[in-house]
């Protein structure tokens, strides 16, 4: 499914790509006989890859940083098949090149004496695949390990109390998303009095680290980041982390008066969706729940817990579902237009804003940086207004990494960067 982040947000981006990737493969195949290398896709010296493009996109570059650019060896797939990851050894064109992986929980790297740049100091790198975080954290106590990321849940509090701990902003937002079509989040007054009764700080606490406040669909770290967003009261920064309850109270009464004529208990009730074995689900769905009872008179509140065994992508149509995002590239198109465009096919609770969608649209193919976030902005003013989302709040990205290691540091969802792998060093002396 994720060759949809280069064909287009409803219309196509890389020319022909939709057509091509809705075609049925030949059973059996590996490969296509008509492909788009030679025609969209060119090849114009060892050097140079030109794309041909079916309309603007200024997110392009930013898009080519996601997994769904990056090259794949074509020697060891046209050899391999299906089975080419098993042959990695001595592969690489990096940093590293790949020492073992034998799909057991090992995966080392030996430095590539061949990089063309600055050869990283470290001569190699041995990776423990884990299985869960419990067994990792357990490892990393016994001093098995150098780092380890995301500490589980239970663990933190003696986590932070680690040196060498870290907790960061990470370019991901939980939320809520109410179904526009369904009742009674069809209604934006339904939708801002649920969004105003939510203590976002209280959120954060109940979450045990794992989130920090914050009403934002751009998440900060993200290029057009708004610190001047305004929630649907019209309160920016801090103060909007906190709950406005008598203006979802009002707001809510207003809804009720005009469909039921004030009898709260014939309007529909507001069902919080989410997968089991969810720790954030678990633990938030009370607070909402009791947040909603107190802010808003006479609601009817309740839990829907799926089974995600079970659940396939149309035995349900979720009304009010928990979920994230996770920054894929570094441009706000992959939190809104990628997101809540109405052509797009992640847009499964109907969110539709003609003005906000307007401004995307001219965010995408606008060259102009300074402008194209502008828009961006604007754009996401308008659907926080209309409570595209009900923002919770931003992951933080927890890490643990031993003081003998110097350089090291992770940035967006637990990655280094290629000049932090290039100065990490170990002191020996620590």
């Amino acid at each position: 499914e994720v060759y949809y982040y280069l064909s287009g947000t409803g219309v196509e981006l890389i020319k022909g790509s939709v057509a091509f990737n809705e075609r049925t493969c030949p059973l059996g195949a590996a490969t296509s006989t008509d492909t788009l290398i030679g025609k969209s896709i060119i090849i114009a010296d060892a050097l140079t890859l030109k794309l041909i493009l079916a309309q603007p996109a200024a997110y392009l570059l930013s898009s080519l940083t996601y997994a769904t650019a990056w090259a794949q060896p074509k020697q060891l797939i046209d050899k391999y098949q299906d089975r080419w990851t098993d042959h990695l050894e001595g592969f690489g064109g990096n940093l590293f090149t790949v020492k073992r992986w034998d799909h057991t929980g090992h995966f080392d790297l030996v430095r590539n004496e061949a990089f063309w740049g600055v050869k990283p100091k470290l001569r190699e790198i041995d990776w423990a695949l884990y299985k869960d975080r419990d067994t990792m954290w357990a490892d990393y106590q016994a001093g098995t390990s150098d780092s380890m990321s995301s500490p589980p849940p239970a663990a933190l509090a003696n986590a932070k109390a680690l040196p060498g701990f870290h907790a960061d902003p990470d370019p991901a937002i939980t939320y809520l998303t109410p179904h526009w079509a369904i009742a009674p989040y069809n209604d934006v007054r339904v939708r801002q009095a649920l969004d105003l009764a939510i203590d976002r700080t209280a959120i954060a606490q109940a979450s045990h680290g794992m989130l920090t406040p914050s009403m934002h669909m751009v998440p900060q770290g993200v290029p057009g980041y708004n610190p001047d967003l305004r929630d649907p009261a019209g309160r920016t920064g801090d103060a909007a982390f906190g709950p406005a309850i008598a203006e979802a109270r009002t707001l809510w009464q207003s809804y009720v008066d005009e469909k039921f004529g004030g009898h709260a208990e014939q309007a529909p009730r507001v069902a919080l969706e989410y997968f089991n074995n969810n720790a954030l689900g678990d633990t938030f769905s009370p607070l909402l729940m009791q947040e909603w009872r107190a802010a808003l008179p006479g609601v009817q509140v309740s839990t829907d817990i799926r089974d995600r065994a079970r659940a396939g992508i149309d035995d349900f149509l979720p009304s009010l579902w928990l979920t994230s995002w996770t920054m894929d590239y570094p441009d706000p198109q992959d939190f809104l237009s990628l997101l809540v465009h109405t052509n797009s096919a992640y847009n499964q609770t109907f969110i539709d804003l003609p003005e906000a969608e307007k401004l995307t649209d001219q965010a995408d193919a606008n060259p102009d940086q300074v402008e194209q976030l502008r828009q961006y902005q604007q754009a996401e003013q308008l659907y926080v207004s209309a409570v595209a989302w009900i923002p919770l709040g931003q992951s933080l990205n927890t890490y643990l990494v031993r003081p003998a290691v110097a350089g090291y540091h992770e940035r967006s969802a637990s990655t280094v960067a290629l000049a932090v792998w290039q100065r990490i060093s170990i002191d020996t002396a620590r």
